[in-house]
């Protein structure tokens, strides 16, 4: 089996601890296959299964007929053990231990998984409709276009309309004077949608969009620039602190600044 997915492996499980609740019966080894890419990892069989039944499950899983199969038992660091060629043993005869590996060598002169046949998609034959076979079936998009042409040669097909992006949700309208007149800079602030609190640090029109804006130095690193835009500077903050929101977005009042105690609560 590759290295790197063992050391994959060892990185997840960590504490070598993965088979601590397994039944003593049971054994958890890898499989790999002479033609197949593709490593099956973790699979659990009953040490008292004989070798004939060991295949019969290998079988599900690789696609390769018992009787063509020969397993060749690794130790986990890749060192081959043993070829388990007596049908009628079980796997515990060998010596087979968690983490080991069973190769399959699959002895099938056609079979299916050589040259990548149970694995590789580009070998699959796709089906083709010619175009004559198209044109005698009813109901389709091209049997509809010849009936609009025949009722007027000069039609053409309907140009698709953009939807807008959530038709139930309009854009909110960009905020006035008036209504940028009720915040105050300094004034703490909660953010809405996401309730995220922070300081009024700009008020006023910009050069990246109509309207009014406020501009929020928030507590937490969850805006999207740094008091600037588009290199026009409104306001100095840290990068991800500042936020410019519509006056619909904002509700200034006495809102605490947001501390450890709060973050980790959250």
């Amino acid at each position: 089996m590759a290295a790197g997915m063992r050391a994959l492996k060892q990185y997840v499980v960590g504490d070598g601890q993965e088979h601590q609740f397994m039944a003593d019966d049971l054994v958890s080894v890898h499989v790999s296959h002479n033609y197949l890419k593709a490593n099956m990892m973790s699979i659990r069989f009953s040490l008292s299964a004989t070798i004939d039944e060991v295949k019969d499950k290998l079988y599900r899983h690789t696609g390769t007929a018992p009787e063509w199969q020969v397993l060749v038992l690794k130790s986990p660091s890749g060192e081959v053990l043993a070829e388990m060629s007596e049908g009628h043993r079980p796997l515990g005869y060998y010596g087979v231990k968690h983490d080991c590996e069973i190769k399959v060598i699959d002895q099938n002169p056609h079979s299916l998984a050589k040259g990548g046949g149970l694995e590789d998609v580009s070998l699959i034959k796709k089906y083709v409709m010619s175009d004559e076979e198209y044109d005698r079936r009813k109901g389709t998009v091209r049997a509809w276009k010849k009936e609009q042409l025949a009722k007027d040669p000069n039609w053409k097909p309907p140009v698709a309309q953009s939807m807008p992006r959530n038709p139930a949700t309009p854009s909110t309208p960009a905020t006035t004077a008036e209504e940028a007149a009720k915040f105050t800079v300094g004034a703490r602030v909660e953010t809405f949608p996401g309730g995220k609190r922070g300081e009024i640090a700009f008020i006023g029109e910009t050069k990246f969009a109509p309207g009014w804006w406020i501009g929020v130095i928030l507590d937490e690193p969850c805006g999207n620039n740094d008091g600037s835009v588009k290199g026009v500077r409104y306001f100095e903050c840290d990068d991800k602190f500042g936020k410019f929101l519509k006056a619909i977005n904002v509700k200034q009042g006495d809102y605490p600044d947001i501390t450890m105690q709060d973050l980790e609560d959250s």
